[in-house]
């Protein structure tokens, strides 16, 4: 399965940097927005593997989320700080509900938690184990 909403959201932000480029000649723009961009596709790809692993998407969002906080107590302007900041936290949303089950125990390596079976022998004094 395609991870569409993150390769979307990615290819966004970096055609909004290159826009923050050509509009304002702000090559912090261009440059956040591109690496913020191929980032966030690194992160679709990885859930469009097999077995994903949305943690690396939301590690990446909350980044993006806290500098545009920073952007957006600095400037007070909604836009694009603003706007960037409610869809981020839309696709946080997204991905928590589509890839649950690869954020519950087994995250760490991108696999759903499965209940292990273990079995127990009970062995008294009179037992012979052989």
């Amino acid at each position: 399965m395609i991870d569409f909403v993150g390769a979307i959201f990615a290819i966004l932000i970096a055609a909004g940097g290159i826009m923050g480029y050509v509009r304002a000649r702000s090559q912090m723009s261009l440059y956040s927005g591109i690496l913020f961009g191929v980032a966030l596709g690194v992160g679709a790809w990885l859930n469009s593997l097999q077995e994903p692993i949305p943690i690396v998407q939301l590690a990446i969002l909350a980044a993006l989320i806290m500098v545009m906080l920073y952007r957006y107590w600095s400037t007070r302007a909604f836009m694009p700080a603003g706007m960037i900041i409610l869809l981020s936290f839309g696709v946080v949303v997204w991905t928590c509900v589509i890839y649950r089950d690869y954020l519950s125990m087994g995250w760490m390596r991108g696999a759903p938690y499965s209940d292990h079976n273990f079995t127990v022998v009970i062995v008294d004094e009179n037992s012979k184990l052989e």
